[in-house]
């Protein structure tokens, strides 16, 4: 019998959840295809026809998280400093779930990272995504030319940094110091008043 759209749409979802409850307990390594089948209750098979390989499968898996700060993280509908109080709150609660799910965090990120330096075009969307996110953030709105290069540059050192913490140079509160650093310099520049006086947690 075949399955309709939204059936095929609902198993999908369910490899993509189950393949983040494995990399949640045992990260990159365990993640493998077979595993996956078993405890999604579906044939390798299966698996294989939704996903083509297992960085296919955790970049999709990656995704779906970006699906979900997408879906948290609306526009600032005010100034410009509000604007980048927002983009920070998205950056900030990132590295919170990377340091609360490691093992997670750490198998979507290798993935990532071997993915984007094969100039992998599943890599490369992900990229586009998260620089349309910052630029979105930035603007408040429909982001001009220059804050989406503006984002761009936020993007590459946010890049970089998860680079640095997965090699284990740097923690999470590092590198949330050296961001709030990074768009305080650009928020100066752009003339926003941020940020505020606090700073964010050593973590």
């Amino acid at each position: 019998m075949m399955t309709s759209p939204a059936q095929q749409q609902q198993r999908r979802r369910h490899i993509l959840t189950v393949t983040l409850g494995i990399a949640r307990k045992g990260g990159y390594e365990a993640v493998q295809m077979r595993a996956v089948a078993d405890c999604a209750d579906v044939a390798v098979g299966t698996v294989y026809r939704y996903f083509p390989s297992k960085q296919n499968l955790l970049l999709s898996a990656l995704e779906s998280e970006l699906d979900r700060f997408e879906r948290k993280a609306r526009p600032a509908p005010t100034g410009a400093a509000d604007c980048y109080e927002q983009l920070w709150q998205v950056i900030s609660n990132l590295y919170a779930d990377m340091a609360r799910d490691i093992r997670l965090a750490e198998a979507m990120a290798r993935a990532f990272m071997v993915a984007y330096t094969s100039e992998c075009s599943d890599a490369d969307r992900i990229r586009h995504r998260l620089d349309a996110l910052f630029a979105r953030l930035l603007a408040g709105g429909d982001p001009s030319t220059a804050q989406r290069q503006v984002a761009c540059v936020i993007v590459d050192a946010w890049v970089s940094n998860a680079v640095s913490w997965l090699r284990r140079r740097a923690t999470t509160g590092d590198i949330n110091h050296r961001l709030w650093h990074l768009l305080g310099v650009v928020a100066r520049h752009e003339g926003a008043h941020w940020p505020p006086n606090t700073r964010p947690d050593s973590g």
